[in-house]
């Protein structure tokens, strides 16, 4: 298979599980985020969403609980230490 810039990435042959773990998915709201939770979510993984946006990480949440994961928001800015301690 040739793979060119816009070419959507091959997926693995034998998928990888995670059931029985916890990932905490940090810059849960943005791109890369958004693309791996519906991943780690069917490989069975719990998954705690952490963003600085609040909103859009409770939605993801919702709606990937819909779905039967179970997913927790939290609102997480890696700049801020007090957000850090938090966590």
């Amino acid at each position: 298979m040739k793979i060119t810039p816009m070419s959507p990435l091959p997926r693995p042959v034998a998928p990888f599980r995670l059931d029985g773990k916890l990932v905490l998915l940090t810059g849960a709201a943005g791109l890369y985020g958004r693309g791996l939770l519906a991943d780690l979510t069917a490989a069975g993984a719990r998954v705690i969403l952490a963003s600085r946006n609040q909103a859009a990480v409770e939605e993801l949440a919702a709606a990937e609980g819909q779905r039967g994961a179970e997913v927790h928001a939290l609102s997480y800015d890696q700049g801020d230490e007090t957000s850090i301690l938090r966590l």
